[in-house]
């Protein structure tokens, strides 16, 4: 041991990219695109650094290593679960992928190609942001930095990003549209004798899969970043290590009161929009229904998801406070 107290303390690890995921694994379709399956997921971390044994161990700071990179993780597995619906919406119902491609239609290998060139720059974008962002914190440990400075940067970093978004209108103006979509679809059919027009159910699907990409983008970005927020209150208000202003943060975030409950509420509220709007576009795709299902379908979803704005301003509300009291901590540590 150094005449500082400090001994070498190698960290060993991985962080798998699927972490995040339901399955914790590659999809299954991976295996009929081989390149994007040989694709580095699994992102190694390995570091020798002269440490004080008696404020660091080797395990904790593993677990640290995860944390670090948990909200790209959380990017990465909405995005992929996006790419994965859309996929879903082309292949047949419990297709077996295989490596022969002979087994494909056209519009299967199309769409199999247009998800591994999405993944590819997905993994591309974020094993780099995971990499860059574990090895500065790395840095940061064996520089001594400080785990205050680091939980309030990664804070101030969530709330940057939800700052960024515009969700006044996360809810009502998607509902309003669907609605519309909807009402437009059932008129449609209805002028038909036969009650039936599949040209109008695919200009209802294309415009409520472009209803559903608007939303992913604000609605689902909101609901990474609040989870992150969660998470990231829950281990400071337990931190014994953690400065005192940290701490009251994380009691007040993860305490069962008014911001945790307005936070809890928005990400459900988006749980179920995404999850009846998913319903909507299958409804779209499978061109099956009549005109009036179709008004009443659209005028149940715009009446049950118009008014769930307010979800979203008592949330921003939450997440403003909490910024406040982030940057009252961040004089406090002089971060």
């Amino acid at each position: 041991m150094a005449a500082d107290g400090k001994k070498p303390i190698t960290v060993d690890t991985t962080i798998s990219m699927f972490a995040e995921t339901r399955s914790k694994s590659a999809p299954d379709w991976f295996v009929a695109r081989p390149k994007v399956a040989k694709l580095p997921f699994v992102i190694p971390v390995k570091k020798t650094m002269q440490l004080d044994p008696r404020k660091w161990k080797k395990s904790t700071i593993e677990q640290g290593v995860y944390a670090v990179a948990r909200y790209e993780l959380k990017v990465f597995d909405t995005a992929l679960t996006k790419i994965n619906k859309d996929l879903a919406k082309v292949m047949p119902k419990g297709k077996k992928f295989s490596k022969n491609t002979r087994d494909e239609s056209k519009e299967e290998t199309a769409a199999l190609d247009k998800a591994a060139s999405e993944v590819t720059s997905l993994h591309k974008k974020y094993h780099k942001a995971i990499t860059d962002k574990v090895s500065l914190a790395l840095d940061e440990v064996e520089a001594d930095k400080g785990d205050n400075k680091r939980a309030i940067a990664a804070g101030r970093d969530a709330i940057r990003k939800f700052d960024s978004l515009d969700t006044r209108a996360m809810f009502s103006a998607p509902a309003t549209e669907v609605g519309k979509i909807m009402t437009r679809l059932g008129t449609e059919l209805a002028a038909r004798d036969d009650g039936d027009d599949p040209g109008a159910f695919n200009r209802a699907h294309t415009q409520l899969l472009g209803v559903q990409k608007d939303f992913e983008a604000t609605g689902k970005t909101t609901q990474n970043v609040i989870k992150f927020l969660l998470d990231r209150g829950a281990k400071m208000a337990k931190d014994k290590n953690a400065a005192p202003s940290l701490q009251q943060i994380g009691k007040e975030i993860s305490a069962n009161g008014r911001l945790k409950t307005a936070m809890t509420r928005l990400s459900a509220a988006i749980d179920e929009f995404d999850k009846e709007l998913d319903a909507t576009v299958r409804i779209a795709r499978d061109g099956k229904g009549s005109g009036p299902a179709m008004k009443t379908w659209g005028s149940r979803f715009e009446k049950t998801f118009g008014g769930r704005d307010k979800t979203v301003k008592d949330a921003v509300a939450a997440v403003k406070l909490i910024s406040q009291k982030f940057n009252k901590a961040m004089k406090d540590v002089k971060a």
